[in-house]
């Protein structure tokens, strides 16, 4: 019995990334306050700490699944793919042209793209395609670094931000190679 429990700890983590994603979710479509923005962010890296925990875990307690991979992947889709875009959504000068929309939803169409070929491969060693978590990380940690150096959100750094995502989707999609945190293989 305390094996079985033991065993669930990496689906909790798992599913306590995708809880925080959903939580940041519908958490800012009702707020446009910086406070919550930065709220949201770290509970954005909470989940990428659970992330990056679960799957560790999960090898160390021989409790690989295929249910926990594919669990993994929407819990990263959610809290990486698109938790991160509505955190950008709400501020006043962003407007969601049809332009700004197809870079927005490109950029989880990409994370589900890149999250499917990684599930239908074997990648013991290295990623093919930035990793959707990275992607996410790096847009939290942009709007953290720009909202803690106050540095208003001008048309030009719109314009900024949506070339960043875009080359954020395209590296996720891409074939280069990003070596695994721990693997010790050469790319």
């Amino acid at each position: 019995m305390k094996r079985r429990i033991i065993c669930k700890t990496p689906t909790l983590l798992t599913l306590s990334n995708m809880f925080l994603g959903l939580l940041v979710i519908f958490h800012m479509i009702n707020t446009v306050s910086e406070r919550d923005r930065r709220l949201a962010c770290l509970l954005i890296l909470l989940a990428a700490f659970f992330d990056a925990v679960d799957g560790t875990i999960a090898r160390r307690l021989d409790a690989v699944s295929a249910l926990g991979k594919e669990l993994d992947s929407f819990a990263d889709l959610i809290s990486f793919g698109v938790a991160p875009l509505t955190i950008y959504c709400n501020i006043n000068t962003w407007s969601l042209s049809p332009i700004s929309f197809l870079i927005f939803a490109l950029f989880p169409v990409a994370g589900a793209f890149r999250l499917a070929r990684y599930n239908l491969g074997e990648y013991s060693h290295h990623f093919e395609g930035l990793p959707i978590p990275a992607a996410g990380v790096t847009l939290v940690l942009s709007y953290l670094a720009l909202s803690f150096l106050k540095i208003e959100f001008t048309h030009l750094l719109v314009h900024c931000i949506r070339v960043l995502i875009l080359l954020l989707s395209i590296f996720m999609v891409s074939r280069i190679r990003v070596r695994r945190l721990g693997s010790r293989k050469k790319v």
